[in-house]
């Protein structure tokens, strides 16, 4: 595998490693890691502790149309792309599936 790094012009650098195949034009097998642990894992947190309160008191938390366009690129750098998308599609829904998933119990939306 040989390693690539691709640079955005918002800053971002993505590393990652896969396999190409120069008769068909294409890369195949791509493994991204976008951002290192350590600042992953603060944005994460960061991120689920806005689920945590807009479900449990979603008056006193920013809307969520509102944090989404804040937020939706750190979302997307620092989520599994299927978080991402369960997040896009579902809004605070998808938060509640999320900390679910991590073995949390939060008050339903709705």
């Amino acid at each position: 595998m040989t390693p690539v790094r691709i640079r955005y012009g918002n800053g971002v650098t993505l590393s990652a490693t896969g396999k190409t195949s120069k008769n068909r034009g294409y890369t195949r097998k791509l493994r991204v890691n976008r951002i290192p642990d350590s600042i992953g894992m603060i944005a994460v947190n960061e991120c689920l502790d806005y689920f945590r309160k807009a479900l449990a008191d979603p008056a006193g938390a920013p809307a969520w149309d509102d944090w989404w366009a804040l937020n939706r690129d750190l979302v997307e750098r620092t989520f599994s792309m299927v978080d991402y998308v369960r997040l896009k599609h579902r809004g605070l829904l998808g938060a509640e599936q999320i900390l679910r998933k991590l073995g949390e119990d939060p008050k339903p939306v709705g």
